[in-house]
């Protein structure tokens, strides 16, 4: 009877930190790479856009469609927000479009322009910030992947 006891004791003890290191797990993936906030940090010309997450960037490419007119910044191992939106353009840009991708582990942003642009992308720990200019007509100039 006694063995039983301590088995039952055990066992439960065993459950109970499970339990814990499981919603430990859970609740860091759930925040880990959420994009919070996505904001012009500076409208006009040559605007610039705030990209803020809940924990730091692990990584992120670039992509240039239809000869720059239309551009995506993803943003690797991130969710979206719930209160993300999509935001007026500034300058050459017509709208900037945040949304999950579909393999459901990144969030692309794309840019729609007015003319053919390009992005360049400053990592912070927590923010990215993506300048847009024109698109200078120089291949060494054009979006390439970045990690």
């Amino acid at each position: 009877m006694m063995e039983i006891q301590i088995m039952n004791t055990m066992k439960n003890k065993l459950v109970w930190a499970a339990t814990v290191l499981l919603l430990a797990l859970v609740s860091t993936t759930t925040f880990a790479g959420q994009i919070k906030n996505v904001e012009w940090r500076k409208k006009g010309e040559e605007p610039v856009l705030s990209v803020k997450t809940a924990s730091s960037i692990a990584s992120f490419e670039t992509r240039s469609f239809e000869g720059g007119k239309r551009l995506r910044v993803i943003v690797n191992d991130s969710t979206l927000g719930t209160s993300i939106l999509d935001l007026e353009g500034s300058g050459i840009v017509k709208g900037v479009f945040p949304y999950l991708a579909g393999n459901g582990t990144s969030t692309n942003i794309d840019f729609l322009m007015t003319e053919p642009g390009q992005l360049k992308v400053d990592q912070k720990s927590r923010e990215l910030r993506i300048y847009v200019s024109r698109l200078s007509g120089k291949a060494t100039d054009a979006p390439r992947p970045m990690t």
